[in-house]
């Protein structure tokens, strides 16, 4: 029973490790250009 269970647990983890990695890179690429656009209207302000 407990030998089953860890590697399953792993996999899970790096499964959502790699999810977050992607969802950065493709939030990065979205959500900077937003904040940049905000950052540069608040010094405008």
């Amino acid at each position: 029973m407990f030998d089953k269970v860890p590697p399953k647990k792993h996999r899970w983890k790096r499964l959502l490790i790699e999810d977050i990695h992607l969802l950065k890179e493709r939030a990065s690429k979205i959500f900077l250009p937003f904040l940049l656009e905000w950052l540069l209207r608040n010094n405008h302000v």
